[in-house]
């Protein structure tokens, strides 16, 4: 969020792979709030990965979330219901920068981040 706000550039943030599942939409949720409420000048948009898991997606929705990714066998049902919240429904995770591999490897997340703003348009 910091090295967005530096720039001036718009951020999507991410959830871990299946993060719905063991860390909970209401987590991510509000993590994306602490990171809005840290950085209110900086456009911030947020996809919760639910992967498969139906329930997870409409909880995900019935919070506020406006992307959620899911990929599970309700997918054409889920994202009618996600219409209805003008939100949608992504069943491929997009590319992202993993900052979680820059931790463990000692990097600096916030040039990483930088980086990654510089070099991928929104």
């Amino acid at each position: 969020m910091s090295a967005a706000a530096a720039l001036e550039r718009p951020v999507t943030l991410l959830s871990a792979l299946d993060a719905a599942g063991y860390a909970g939409p209401g987590w991510f949720a509000a993590l994306v709030d602490v990171a809005r409420a840290d950085h209110p000048d900086t456009e911030v948009d947020s996809i919760l990965d639910c992967g498969d898991a139906a329930g997870y997606a409409l909880a995900a929705l019935r919070l506020g979330f406006k992307a959620v990714r899911y990929d599970g066998p309700a997918t054409e049902r889920v994202a009618k219901i996600a219409e209805h919240y003008n939100a949608r429904i992504i069943p491929d995770r997009p590319v992202s920068l993993d900052l979680d591999e820059i931790e463990t490897s000692g990097g600096d997340m916030k040039a990483a981040c930088a980086h990654w703003l510089q070099t991928y348009p929104v």
